[in-house]
């Protein structure tokens, strides 16, 4: 049976050992946190301009498209309950 919290304990133990070898100066410590960092994870302000924009004006609502008129036409539904 395959353990794979195991294997992913494991490898992450092995990458982490890697990475130690080479970092030979702690000031490369910071330029692989940064490498490490994903534009999710960087915490990021407001744009001044965010406070004042409102979508329904510069995008226009989609056509509500609704039908009055419903016609029937003759024998339509005659094979339906065949």
């Amino acid at each position: 049976e395959e353990d794979w919290e195991k294997e992913i304990e494991e490898f992450s133990h092995r990458m982490k050992q890697e990475k130690m070898k080479e970092m030979p100066y702690p000031e490369d410590e910071l330029k692989v946190a940064m490498d490490e960092m994903t534009l999710y994870a960087v915490p990021r302000a407001p744009m001044p301009n965010q406070d004042h924009y409102s979508p329904s004006k510069h995008h226009v609502p989609p056509v509500k498209w609704t039908r009055y008129i419903y016609t029937k036409v003759p024998d339509q539904f005659k094979d339906a309950e065949e």
